[in-house]
């Protein structure tokens, strides 16, 4: 009973988002009614990565504060390090799962979820190997100082984070952000009060806090898991875990190209500042472009939100519909970032010196060029997300690669003469890239779609 009436909900679910789309070219009370419906179901996507976004960058915000530039440069070394080893995670799971939950796998929801689940046990457990074996290496080299100790840390909570993103994704793949926010709100409230505990006790370093970003992760991923009430039995043989796995891989191959190739860009410059001026220079690039994260995170959430609504239009409708909303979604994005940061811009220097406590003043006159930066790379949003529902994964992961190639051979040699300077340089140029290369192969791609197909 309890399968049927989720497999009713489902449904629902999906006929209320097909009339919502089939309605938009009608004037009137029904143009007002898929208004409202969007807006609210985008008001939870943005309030659930708000919530989420929001949390750690206050966290990171408080530990520029309180850290010593090293530590926090070493917090900064650690989280980056779990980024590209997590790239894997995303593209063999989290993307394949918000194209496919609401087209292949939309009539068995509960056991592909189940499925999945079955999947990131064996991706969590690599990397958890991943990262000892990184803990072990940096402690031979690096004994005493704080980033074995970070690694250490990421290394318990990596699973967990991993897990909770999981839970996430598959609430927006049933088109329900609302319990996404739920779990959000239990997530916040544990890392506040977390921190708070940490701080008060006087035991704030890098490892205590990614201890307590993996214990809010697993307990708000426990909690999202009984919402959405996965299935563990068998379905048919299209969600078995084999199948899925083929599935996600055919898929997923080339989209994890295009996550190591977004690696470079947005943190090989801490390993290069890194070794040339040491973990200082670090945490202030940091600090620098934590002030970018509501923005981007904003536009994860949406791209959230999106990507399966697009893969659905589609799959319904073809893909010359969904060239109405990649226009919207790529100026929308560009629209809100370029707000963001004219208020930020205009009260840069107040707004340092309060977040870090009078440190890292003296570089927020480079805030400029992260604000230009990020602009470019919010508006790629848009071409990405589209790209994504229309299944090609390589063209993503040629954006990706020319900005990666900007990065090393233009952003590397400016920064080993300019320092910070070349570093801001770099996140220019390659940004732009991304957006230009983005809108070409997105205007290329639709073109090849209304072409006949030939057998």
């Amino acid at each position: 009973m309890n399968g049927i009436e989720t497999s009713e909900r489902n449904i629902t679910a999906s006929t209320d988002i097909k009339r919502a789309h089939e309605s938009l070219p009608v004037s009137g009370p029904n143009w007002l009614s898929v208004l409202v419906f969007w807006l609210r179901k985008a008001s939870f996507s943005v309030l659930d990565q708000g919530l989420i976004s929001g949390s750690n960058f206050l966290i990171g915000v408080l530990l520029a504060r309180w850290l010593e530039p090293e530590q926090f440069g070493a917090y900064t070394l650690a989280f980056s390090t779990f980024l590209l080893i997590s790239v894997v995670y995303q593209a063999l799971v989290l993307e394949p799962q918000s194209v496919f939950a609401t087209s292949t796998y939309r009539h068995e929801p509960r056991q592909y979820m189940g499925s999945l689940l079955r999947l990131h046990g064996a991706l969590a457990s690599a990397a958890f190997l991943a990262f000892a074996i990184a803990a072990l290496l940096t402690h031979g080299r690096h004994s005493g100082a704080s980033l074995p100790g970070a690694l250490a840390g990421i290394l318990l909570a990596a699973p967990w984070i991993l897990l909770l993103w999981l839970s996430r994704g598959m609430c927006y793949a049933k088109q329900s952000p609302h319990v996404a926010t739920s779990g959000a709100v239990v997530y916040s409230v544990i890392m506040l009060f977390g921190f708070l505990a940490l701080l008060r006790l006087r035991l704030l370093t890098p490892v205590t806090v990614f201890t307590l970003m993996g214990v809010a992760s697993l307990v708000t991923s426990l909690v999202l898991l009984v919402v959405l009430r996965p299935s563990l039995l068998a379905g048919s043989s299209a969600t078995r875990v084999s199948e899925v796995g083929r599935q996600h891989w055919r898929y997923g191959r080339w989209a994890l190209a295009a996550y190591v190739m977004a690696w470079v860009p947005g943190n090989l410059y801490y390993i290069l500042l890194g070794r040339l001026s040491g973990m200082a220079d670090v945490g202030a690039l940091r600090a620098l472009l934590i002030l970018a994260l509501p923005v981007t995170q904003t536009y994860a959430s949406l791209s959230m939100l999106f990507l399966p609504f697009l893969s659905r239009v589609r799959s319904e409708k073809g893909s010359c519909a969904m060239k109405g909303p990649a226009i919207k979604i790529t100026v929308l994005f560009a629209g809100i970032s370029v707000a963001y940061w004219t208020i930020l811009i205009t009260f840069s220097e107040p707004i340092v010196r309060w977040l870090y406590a009078g440190r890292y003043v003296s570089q927020s006159h480079w805030i400029p060029f992260v604000a230009i930066a990020s602009v470019f790379w919010c508006a790629a949003f848009g071409p990405i997300v589209i790209l994504r529902a229309l299944q090609t994964p390589t063209s993503v992961f040629w954006i990706y690669a020319m900005c990666a190639a900007i990065s090393v051979l233009i952003g590397t040699p400016i920064m080993k003469f300019y320092g910070l300077a070349g570093a801001m340089v770099g996140g220019v140029l390659s940004s732009l890239a991304a957006l230009l290369i983005g809108v070409v192969l997105v205007r290329r791609r639709l073109i090849l779609e209304k072409a006949p197909t030939v057998a």
